[in-house]
């Protein structure tokens, strides 16, 4: 798989067809929008969950969902990288390749590009662009500093919030767009641009630029490992809970996406007289940049698990749907999948 073809698998925003729509609108009005041969009722998971002989069958066990985990990191053509086991610094020459690499597949090649509203990128963009790289301020040896996600932030091809598209009108497919990386995810920092508000990085399944204030650099590599590690995790289980800051369940840090996980501190049951919340360990950006850990909070009846679900059939389908009318790109749903242990 290219970089540009795992860019493009992990960008794709799924939109579904506009019969999703009955979600909005009163059943009396919805069936006319099936197909042919199609109930309301096979819209439902537990549909086809009972159709499987037997749902709860377990698939693979943890230890197996390791081994297949180890394998895929082998295979160069996925892209994957377990961060904690970078080298500790990179050549000029290794992070020039690096950077090459994104320039040829998705920079300046003569073909037109949009922006924001609409306007062609013009020559001068991409010349600036290039320039901002700041590969000139490379040294011979390159120490890789290591952090973790602060909060939820877009991983961008280049150092841009700048769209670009290869229609005027097509917003949903922003080709400076790799991904999005959640609160706790690992990270090695390859390089900095020249103001330093963008920084070039490694992340477990993609690389490429994030804002500095979206992430927290740790002291000693150690730090992150300790923390991706940590055994006992909550698991989050909904499309998007919310992770508030004190045990009254008042301010929210962020909202954490399904399939994020967060080290345990202490259980609901185990909450004393302070409430039914989980309380949960969560990385912070202090004001110089570097990483501390704070506690934060998840009620105990949110869309959570402790430790991964188990990989069975049951589990696989879509646990929770949820949609809404975007202007630009008609009905679109979130939460397709559920989280478990790959």
């Amino acid at each position: 798989m290219t970089h540009q073809k795992q860019t493009i698998f992990f960008s794709l925003i799924v939109i579904l067809p506009i019969a999703l729509s009955l979600i909005f609108v009163p059943r009396a009005l919805t069936d006319s929008y099936l197909l042919p041969n199609v109930s309301l009722k096979m819209e439902e998971p537990q549909f086809w969950i009972k159709k499987i002989e037997n749902p709860g069958r377990l698939l693979l066990a943890p230890e197996e969902i390791q081994k297949m985990n180890e394998q895929n990191l082998k295979k160069e053509d996925l892209l994957l990288h377990r961060v904690k086991d970078l080298k500790e610094e990179f050549t000029r020459e290794e992070i020039l390749s690096l950077l090459k690499d994104d320039w040829e597949s998705f920079g300046y090649t003569g073909e037109v590009r949009y922006g924001r509203n609409g306007h062609s990128l013009e020559e001068t963009f991409w010349t600036k662009l290039k320039n901002n790289l700041n590969q000139e301020s490379l040294k011979e040896r390159n120490r890789i500093l290591f952090g973790l996600i602060s909060k939820r932030t877009d991983i961008r091809v280049f150092p841009t919030e700048e769209l670009s598209m290869s229609d005027s009108a097509n917003y949903e497919f922003d080709r400076f767009q790799h991904s999005s990386i959640s609160p706790g995810s690992p990270i090695a920092i390859y390089h900095f641009i020249k103001d330093r508000l963008w920084v070039y990085v490694q992340t477990p399944f993609i690389r490429g630029w994030v804002r500095i204030t979206d992430l927290a650099v740790a002291k000693e590599r150690s730090e992150i490992v300790d923390y991706d590690e940590a055994k006992d995790r909550l698991i989050i289980t909904g499309n998007f809970i919310h992770v508030f800051g004190s045990p009254s369940l008042q301010q929210t840090v962020f909202l954490a996406q399904m399939g994020t996980s967060f080290p345990i501190l202490d259980l609901p049951e185990s909450s004393g007289m302070t409430g039914p919340y989980y309380v949960i360990r969560i990385p912070f950006r202090e004001i110089d940049g570097k990483l501390t850990f704070r506690n934060a909070y998840v009620p105990g009846d949110e869309d959570v698990h402790r430790g991964f679900l188990p990989y069975t059939q049951k589990i696989l389908p879509i646990r929770r749907l949820k949609c809404f009318i975007s202007p630009m790109v008609g009905v679109k749903c979130l939460g397709l999948g559920t989280a478990h242990a790959l």
